[in-house]
């Protein structure tokens, strides 16, 4: 009895220790030029004082059920969800140092159809940011190992984030295209979290950001930040 005891602990502990390896873990990765990691940090970018400070509004995403599918929405969730993916962008524009971020309401429209903002000594501005949401997917994988005559059951989720969004830099001075382009982000993770379902419920923004999608997202939004950050310096001359 005590040695088949023995046997069923050495038999779980096998099952256990093949179901921790049964993800490859070589796989998890973060795509679109970050460094390998399980989790992606948001992009420094360091102030240089030969360029002014840039004064930037980041308007809502625009964000329809094309790009989100399978997902129910109402036009009030679809709105909302615009506007936390804008807020990330404003997070992320205000770690690169030349960049001063404007509130959107303090942009003001003029009857030409330009925009306005009060600026500081040295400031430049205003820019008007605008992004779409053309891709938004998550998907799953699963992978499940169950134990021969032992009724134990292992379940492991690898995920996989991917993120696109077509962004626009808008000189607000002139209501001038200043630059158009594309900004992307895959990531992959093993992790139970489902990042739709912590995109749409309100103050879940650190689960969604550990997220496969959430991180996804933010690969994305380095790229956007790199991006009207050389492109706002490009233009002083």
């Amino acid at each position: 009895m005590r040695m088949f005891k023995t046997a069923i602990g050495v038999s779980v502990c096998a099952v256990l220790l093949a179901a921790c390896a049964s993800i490859d873990k070589s796989s998890l990765r973060a795509h679109g030029g970050v460094p390998e990691s399980t989790e992606v940090e948001l992009a420094e970018i360091p102030y240089d004082p030969s360029y002014p400070r840039f004064v930037v509004a980041v308007e809502p995403f625009i964000v329809t059920p094309r790009q989100i599918p399978g997902q129910s929405l109402t036009t009030i969730q679809f709105r909302q969800t615009g506007e936390r993916l804008a807020s990330q962008l404003v997070t992320a524009l205000t770690r690169s140092g030349n960049i001063s971020v404007l509130d959107s309401l303090a942009l003001q429209r003029t009857t030409k159809g330009t925009y306005r903002a009060d600026l500081n000594h040295g400031e430049q501005g205003p820019y008007v940011v605008r992004a779409t949401v053309t891709e938004l997917v998550e998907e799953a994988e699963s992978e499940s190992d169950r134990g021969f005559y032992i009724f134990v059951d292992t379940k492991a989720e690898k995920r996989k984030g991917m993120v696109a969004l077509d962004v626009q830099l808008l000189d607000g001075r002139t209501g001038r295209i200043v630059r158009s382009f594309r900004s992307t982000g895959t990531f992959s993770s093993a992790s139970a979290r489902n990042g739709y379902g912590l995109l749409f419920i309100g103050h879940r923004e650190k689960e969604f950001a550990r997220s496969a999608l959430g991180q996804a997202m933010r690969v994305a939004l380095n790229d956007a930040v790199s991006k009207v950050t050389n492109q706002l310096k490009s233009g002083v001359h």
